[in-house]
């Protein structure tokens, strides 16, 4: 009672002294402003990035990176190459760029345009081409010059090719605006609002330039890039990402169970529960970052690898030592592999070299393997030990020891929906590297605690990395024939993904089974010094370099954050898929009954060594068709966001050419950047 009172009291002081007009101002609810300041917007704006890792459930799918069992509406069906139109899953993008920013990201750069607060302007303006950037990559034609206008209750579609030059007209602009002399004293109003740099502007800049030079990536496939889009690139990437220190990610507040709320977690950490035992490692992705690429045989099946001899007990202790270590080795890895393995080369690791020792640890848990100083190591990727999932040393026993731990086992699942790990047939681990249930810190004793790697509750949001762009450096040279050029970028980009793995270890504890990940940064940058000075690296030479070289690795520093540029790279080069003419098609790509033909891993000009769609005509864990609306095709784009555009939109969407958005295949029709030219006539 006495709380009402004094506030009752106050009530009719303020009212006394104010106009009766603002007292009677209705329209005004200080619980619901219709203005805010500016620099307020830059958070929200920000933090809704993690719709991105929303939709990645349906895309890393789509790229193999994972695998799903998610149901058939959900990432399930985008898995097969499907994309059915009552849904929206996979369209969180769309709903992000349109609702998200939105009116939010409008208003805020026109209220700093009229202020003159020139940073912020550029800030917006750089999230503006980085969002619509990627919005038109991922659903194709969209409205953009209606987009935000008033009073209409359709909107007209843009082709592709004019959203991709606007947004690169929104990243230059940006640039203009960081590099104009802003004389506002911000104080803390950007810097605590920048989720990402903290309002450095040096650093806008240069992610502004990776939103041009991803943005140009794109079309590196087509004609004209050499003539008209790669000597930009080349300078775009020069002023962009120099280090990983230069990553753009948006920092997440994280707290697990202690937090204000649940989503102040990253989205695939264990306290958001969302990873759980329905996504998990696809045996592709496992295949190339292990360098256990297989070998087909004319029946497409898997050919095995013959049985080693054992040499008898009157053998010399060198033989017995190698025929053990051939033993271990047949076990893990049942199948014969490519010569040219294009990450890592497992089979010829220095694990199998004639100079390691073997013994057993004293309580007889482990095996130690002792590295003789004349082997030679660098065959071998530190990053399979953050990036992939692995049951493998529970209670990390090994985590300081960098070459014990490259014993463990990496599964995936056989096919894009399939849980079965080739090699063991049994189920693979979900990515927090266990076959139940997630036990987070609300278990005893909470076995995965706040996750790993990219999985923890405190990981950051990635939007883009200095490794993607010296990849698309790298592309880029190597289409001018510039080699030396493209093996030093790709090199740059090589070192960038190791250094930005070893920024996202949070390494476990000794001894104790609570989660984290399973190897120190000590012993990830041993090996990852290895491998820099390995003969996949340094160790290649400009001379060997191949596409395959630059587009594979690029697949590794993309995983999993990056699938949608990796889809970007897949659909630009087809899938693989072997054709004549200008791309792929029924009867030129793929036949009546809806199979598949690749290119042999064999010809120079198949890039993504060992990659096989679901649809590819007796492979071994593929040989399945798609859906029969797919006509044979692979998925090129996702629709549009079903509860904005199927359902108030659907005449104008109707409308688009080649396939009509209301067409059953509709997903599969090829967006303009993945044409060599234009889009067809007909």
């Amino acid at each position: 009672m006495k709380r009402f009172t004094i506030i009752s009291i106050l009530s009719v002081f303020l009212l006394l002294n104010s106009g009766c007009d603002d007292y009677l101002d209705v329209n005004k609810n200080i619980d619901a402003p219709d203005y805010v300041e500016d620099y307020l917007y830059l958070s929200g704006i920000l933090q809704n990035n993690a719709d991105i890792y929303s939709d990645l459930l349906a895309v890393a799918p789509l790229t193999q990176m994972w695998a799903t069992s998610s149901g058939t509406y959900g990432a399930g069906s985008y898995a097969d190459h499907y994309n059915p139109r009552s849904t929206d899953s996979g369209a969180l993008i769309w709903r992000t760029v349109y609702f998200n920013y939105g009116m939010n990201l409008e208003n805020m750069i026109n209220q700093a345009t009229a202020a003159e607060h020139w940073t912020l302007v550029g800030i917006g303006y750089a999230i503006k081409a980085f969002g619509w950037d990627m919005l038109t990559k991922l659903y194709g034609e969209a409205p953009l010059k209606q987009a935000f206008t008033s009073g209409r209750t359709s909107f007209d579609y843009d082709y592709q090719e004019e959203i991709l030059a606007q947004a690169r007209e929104w990243a230059l602009k940006a640039i203009e605006n960081l590099d104009k002399d802003d004389k506002t004293v911000y104080g803390s109003k950007i810097s605590a609002n920048d989720w990402v740099y903290q309002g450095d502007k040096t650093k806008w800049k240069k992610f502004a330039y990776a939103v041009l030079v991803r943005n140009l990536a794109s079309l590196s496939n087509k004609t004209n890039f050499t003539t008209e889009y790669a000597d930009k690139l080349i300078e775009y990437a020069g002023k962009s990402f120099q280090s990983a220190a230069d990553d753009a990610m948006v920092k997440v507040a994280g707290g697990s169970q202690s937090r204000p709320f649940v989503g102040y977690n990253n989205f695939y950490g264990t306290e958001r529960g969302n990873l759980g035992v329905t996504y998990f490692q696809h045996d592709y992705a496992v295949q190339v970052m292990t360098g256990t690429v297989p070998i087909y045989g004319a029946d497409g099946q898997r050919v095995d690898r013959p049985d080693p001899v054992n040499p008898g007990s009157s053998a010399s202790d060198e033989d017995k030592l190698q025929f053990l270590k051939d033993s271990l080795f047949q076990k893990k890895y049942p199948w014969e592999m490519t010569d040219k393995q294009i990450v890592c080369s497992t089979w010829k690791n220095w694990q199998w070299h004639k100079d390691t020792k073997v013994e057993l640890s004293a309580d007889k848990k482990t095996v130690i393997w002792s590295l003789n100083a004349t082997a030679n190591p660098g065959n071998y990727d530190p990053r399979i030990i953050a990036k992939l999932s692995t049951v493998g040393d529970p209670e990390y026993a090994s985590i300081d020891n960098a070459y014990a731990e490259e014993l463990n086992h990496y599964g995936g699942g056989q096919s894009s929906t399939s849980r079965t790990d080739p090699v063991t047939s049994g189920s693979v681990p979900q990515l927090y590297g266990r076959v139940e249930a997630v036990k987070n810190g609300t278990t005893t004793p909470p076995n995965d605690g706040k996750g790993r790697y990219l999985f923890h509750d405190e990981a950051p949001y990635i939007l883009t990395t200095c490794a993607e762009i010296k990849f698309c450096l790298a592309e880029a040279y190597w289409k001018k024939g510039q080699k030396d050029l493209a093996y030093t970028a790709f090199k740059e980009g090589v070192k960038a993904d190791l250094d930005f793995t070893e920024g996202q270890l949070r390494p476990g504890t000794k001894g104790s089974a609570t989660g984290g990940d399973k190897i120190t940064k000590a012993a990830f940058r041993q090996l990852a010094n290895e491998y820099m000075a390995g003969p996949f690296v340094e160790g290649l030479g400009a001379a060997n370099l191949t596409l395959s070289h630059i587009m594979m690795q690029k697949y590794v520093a993309l995983w999993t954050w990056g699938a949608f540029e990796a889809w970007v790279d897949l659909r630009k080069y087809h899938y693989d898929i072997d054709y004549t003419g200008d791309y792929p098609k029924k009867g030129n790509g793929w036949d009546a009954s809806g199979w598949v033909t690749h290119k042999a891993d064999d010809r120079s000009d198949r890039i993504y060594k060992g990659f096989y769609l679901k649809a590819a005509r007796n492979i071994e864990f593929r040989n399945s068709l798609f859906n029969n609306y797919n006509e044979g095709s692979p998925m090129y784009r996702i629709r549009p966001r079903y509860n904005s555009e199927y359902v108030w939109n659907l005449e104008k969407l109707g409308e688009l050419k080649p396939i009509p958005g209301t067409a059953e295949n509709y997903h599969c029709s090829i967006p303009w950047f993945a044409y060599p030219g234009d889009y067809p006539a007909n």
